[in-house]
């Protein structure tokens, strides 16, 4: 989909790859096709594209991987940036309008929010990069501060709300 920028993303690490901010060996990984693929970032880098994978299988693959890259042009923060920091992952995640740096940094502090710019990404998996030995950082930003249960996220009042709402629809 568009609002996943995922072009951007691309541009943006192929950036990094010539600054020298991913030099090393580096493994490229995309997740989410209906069948695997393949896409080249630059002459000497590609990325694999893997399929998508049962909830378990996601979170054991996520787990392995140091650093990750979820943008999404919409204002809500996503699940995969979320379920990427909790994994223990630095995860670049653009901006939008009320999903502001602030608002994401306090989610976790996992979290890298830019600009969804090619400038403001590079810069970001930068600071990942720098920030992959952290592992102290890691731990505590694998605690996510996002509800968890629908208790959680609606109270009484609200669930009161809606339900008087549609009664009288």
């Amino acid at each position: 989909a568009e609002r996943n920028m995922f072009e951007l993303g691309l541009m943006a690490i192929a950036e990094a790859i010539q600054d020298g901010s991913l030099e090393g060996r580096w493994n490229f990984y995309g997740i989410g096709a209906m069948e695997p693929s393949g896409a080249r970032i630059t002459d000497r880098a590609s990325m694999e594209i893997l399929p998508r994978q049962s909830q378990d299988e996601y979170r054991s693959l996520l787990r392995e991987h140091s650093i990750g890259l979820s943008l999404m042009d919409t204002p809500h923060p996503s699940l995969v940036p979320l379920e990427m920091a909790s994994a223990g992952m630095l995860v670049v995640t653009s901006t939008f309008e009320n999903k502001t740096s602030e608002s994401l940094r306090a989610i976790s502090e996992n979290l890298i929010p830019v600009e969804p710019t090619v400038d403001a990404i590079t810069a970001g998996l930068a600071e990942a990069v720098a920030a992959t030995g952290d592992t102290e950082r890691r731990i505590r930003g694998a605690q996510v501060d996002w509800s968890r249960s629908w208790q959680d996220s609606f109270d009484d009042r609200l669930v009161e709300r809606i339900k008087a709402f549609v009664e009288a629809a």
